[in-house]
């Protein structure tokens, strides 16, 4: 199902029989240069060009509900109460920004609006708390609406700050359900009908909704990694890049990030046809790679290196486990050995909590001064303690949370001292 939200406003009074009555001028409209209609409203041109279903209007409480009652009342052939009309121009009349939006009666203009169609009163959004309220009931507005409709905004007509809600509202929804379908934000552009041989060209303003969607799947990718938004956005190759890295980061799987590497900086460098991509994505691959990059050639740099992002990202168990095997790779590439193999990883472990040079069963000689033994080794039983904790949840640790993150700050800056002098 396709559904029309539509604003309407306040319009200009006119003198028509000896009373004030309202109506906006009527107008012709286009779209993309072609004639779609002449109306008065612009919510009407559109749901005979596009066949909406339904539409909701949105209004406050000094919006044109009487002449919107009236309007669609003749158009789709509703019988028209004359006496509902004038309680509402009567009630609109004395309204003003105090009014309650809940005293205006919209039953009759829901009526004439048709089947599964809605009308919806909001304040004027003058405070905190007004802005609030209308962020509150375009959220029940909105969550009546089937996820799977597909839907049109019209902010041509009322306060120019009230779509700004609207498109905030839309995002929000957004970002609950993706299959809600928002394809067009609509705007009649009656100030321009002088440019354009009186004709008020009606333009698609949504790509103000795609650079939201933009934002926050950059800012999910680069603040913790998480790549499904942006892989979604990009689509194609890029996308799929995006994705079994973003996977391989949330997975640990450090051989595969750093293949992905490569593919980043291929992406960040030969560029992106999305405008918005142009603009996000090099900025947040850049901001990986040259993180990770900067490890050289040298394993337990890079894993080190990883931790420590993991845990500015805020993914502690993440960052712990890497940290880890962190200590354990560097113990491996100090013994000249591979730090692949599951044995010497093994033989590593105990290494670091012997430190025995001289026994038969390692297959490597470290050099390493006691002093430095002492410090690998604490730092090691400390962290694999906590990190299997984690992992494995062997044991209760109310109220340790913030003293594990303040240790694992501690641990790595005391490894990279290590690693520093060694």
């Amino acid at each position: 199902m396709k559904t029309l939200i539509s604003f309407i406003g306040t319009g200009p009074l006119t003198e028509a029989s000896g009373s004030s009555q309202r109506e906006y001028r009527k107008a012709t409209y286009s779209i993309d240069g072609k004639i779609i209609g002449e109306s008065s409203f612009v919510a009407s041109v559109l749901l005979d060009h596009l066949n909406f279903d339904a539409i909701y209007l949105i209004g406050t409480a000094k919006s044109m509900w009487e002449e919107a009652y009236q309007y669609f009342a003749h158009k789709n052939n509703v019988e028209f109460n004359e006496e509902e009309y004038w309680k509402l121009v009567e009630k609109i009349d004395k309204a003003n920004h105090k009014t309650d939006p809940d005293s205006i009666d919209l039953s009759a203009v829901k009526t004439v609006l048709g089947e599964n169609s809605n009308a919806v009163c909001i304040p004027y959004g003058l405070n905190r708390k007004e802005q609030i309220q209308i962020f509150s009931r375009l959220g029940d507005l909105f969550s009546q609406i089937n996820p799977q409709d597909e839907i049109v905004l019209d902010v041509t007509h009322s306060f120019r700050s009230l779509p700004l809600f609207a498109t905030s509202v839309i995002q929000y929804f957004k970002s609950l359900s993706k299959d809600i379908k928002f394809e067009k934000v609509y705007y009649g552009m009656l100030e321009a009908m002088n440019e354009f041989d009186k004709i008020a060209p009606i333009i698609d303003i949504s790509t103000a909704i795609e650079l939201q969607q933009w934002t926050t799947a950059a800012y999910s990718f680069k603040e913790y990694g998480k790549g499904q938004l942006l892989a979604d956005l990009l689509g194609g190759e890029e996308g799929k890049v995006i994705q079994i890295f973003s996977d391989a980061v949330n997975l640990n799987y450090l051989s595969e990030i750093q293949q992905r590497l490569v593919n980043f900086q291929k992406i960040a460098e030969e560029g992106l046809e999305n405008e918005f991509a142009q603009w996000v994505v090099p900025q947040v691959l850049d901001s990986f790679v040259k993180r990770l990059f900067k490890a050289g050639t040298t394993q337990h740099l890079f894993q080190y290196e990883l931790s420590v992002w993991h845990r500015e990202k805020q993914n502690y168990g993440s960052a712990y486990i890497v940290f880890v095997e962190s200590i354990i790779t560097y113990i491996c590439e100090k013994g000249k050995v591979d730090w692949k193999a599951k044995k010497n990883r093994e033989n590593a472990k105990e290494v670091i909590l012997t430190f025995d040079d001289y026994h038969k069963s390692y297959p490597f000689k470290l050099n390493l001064e006691w002093k430095v033994q002492s410090e690998i080794r604490e730092i090691y039983t400390k962290a694999n303690h906590i990190r299997n904790n984690i992992a494995h949840n062997l044991s209760r640790r109310s109220n340790k949370a913030q003293t594990d993150i303040a240790d694992l700050v501690k641990f790595q800056k005391e490894f990279k001292t290590i690693l520093q002098k060694t």
